[in-house]
């Protein structure tokens, strides 16, 4: 009995600290400086095939973070829309009140811009990006404006940057964010259509591919599916298993 109630403190104290979301795996942690790499955008990008909704489902920070994979109660939700028409007759209203663009030269007319709106919104809380791309190089975003949303009364700090997918197929995209400011925002989000993600050999295939073009992959932030509820739901049952074979064998 005394060693069936010590399995059970020792199942206990497992559950606590992946329920607390603790590290779980460790990673090698890399100093050499890594700010805002060209991770080669995807030059062949069909705009509207990727708007809409997408699910999160891994954050990779490749700044000096602490390395290892960690486990969130959260969802990351995206929401991509092509807003160049809106632009445009934004800018077409401005000209019309004899508006001047010295103080948003983003607005200027020119055939080759496209914007996007992209829409961040995690724990209830939301943030929109406005976004400048051409269609010489599509899969290179650059930000426009302030963002907005109730984000920014989280003391968040504007964003100055871009955008550079890294990859995009029919089920999942890979967006990596990168602020002009130094020791600032630099991070991949990987993105599906579905809620559950992908699956893990899909994940170890896109961190490969960050890490040759010279991004640090230690330090993953796990969202939007029950990750760390299949990994207490396994280890519950082999554990439960070893119980019931060890009160079998006495």
């Amino acid at each position: 009995m005394y060693r069936l109630h010590a399995i059970v403190l020792i199942l206990c104290g497992i559950l606590i600290t992946i329920s607390r979301g603790d590290t779980i795996e460790d990673g090698t942690k890399q100093t050499q400086s890594q700010f805002c790499k060209n991770v080669r955008s995807q030059h062949s990008l069909n705009i509207q095939e990727i708007t809409g909704l997408w699910y999160g489902s891994e954050i990779i920070a490749h700044t000096e973070s602490s390395p290892g994979t960690y486990y969130y109660d959260t969802c990351v939700l995206i929401h991509l829309t092509d807003i160049t028409q809106q632009m445009a007759a934004t800018t077409e209203r401005a000209y019309a009140h004899g508006g001047s663009y010295k103080k948003s030269p983003h607005l200027r007319q020119d055939p080759h811009n496209r914007y996007l709106r992209l829409a961040w919104n995690e724990r209830e809380n939301d943030l929109e990006y406005t976004l400048n791309y051409t269609e010489a190089n599509p899969g290179l975003w650059m930000s426009i404006g302030d963002q907005r949303g109730t984000m920014l009364d989280l003391q968040y700090s504007q964003f100055r940057g871009t955008i550079q997918v890294a990859k995009a197929v029919h089920d999942h995209i890979v967006l990596t964010f990168c602020d002009f400011k130094v020791n600032s925002t630099f991070f991949t989000i990987v993105l599906t259509r579905q809620k559950q993600g992908l699956g893990e050999d899909g994940l170890r295939s896109i961190r490969s591919l960050l890490a040759r073009r010279g991004l640090a992959t230690d330090s993953i932030r796990k969202v939007c599916s029950s990750s760390a509820t299949h990994i207490i739901s396994s280890m519950t049952l082999s554990i439960i298993l070893s119980m019931f074979l060890f009160l079998r064998s006495n």
